[in-house]
């Protein structure tokens, strides 16, 4: 997870929190992934209301917006990097410009702005052809 966080970093996405959650009783046991991490990470002390209410197991990594809302969930037993970088991604991409047709107010990161073009289309050709 390490890595993962210092590569959005890198990429110049600083918005993204990763903060780990173990169970308190086995706190003791996870000296082999909290060693060392520059990620944070919470005790959920028994009787773990967390894991309950979330409904989580061992190795799932829960994704919430920028408002602390559920929006989706993965199971990360085997590690599979491209599919948790790729589900943050999609979760904060989209249009960052205003002026856009297709404008998100709720990305972060911009992966591409459409314009109107000469003919009102939303991503059309943005310089009319001439005949």
């Amino acid at each position: 997870m390490d890595e993962l966080y210092e590569d959005l970093q890198d990429d110049g996405i600083n918005d993204v929190k990763i903060i780990t959650i173990g169970m308190g009783e086995y706190s003791s046991d996870n000296s082999n992934w909290t060693d060392n991490n520059i990620l944070p990470v919470l005790v959920d002390p028994a009787p773990n209301e967390v894991w309950d209410h979330w409904g989580a197991g061992q190795w799932d990594l829960f994704f919430l917006d920028a408002h602390g809302q559920y929006v989706t969930d993965i199971n990360i037993n085997p590690w599979d990097y491209d599919a948790v970088y790729n589900t943050i991604m999609g979760l904060i991409s989209g249009c960052t410009d205003p002026d856009a047709c297709n404008y998100d107010p709720e990305a972060t990161y911009n992966s591409g702005c459409d314009y109107i073009d000469c003919d009102g289309v939303c991503g059309g050709p943005t310089v009319p052809a001439f005949e």
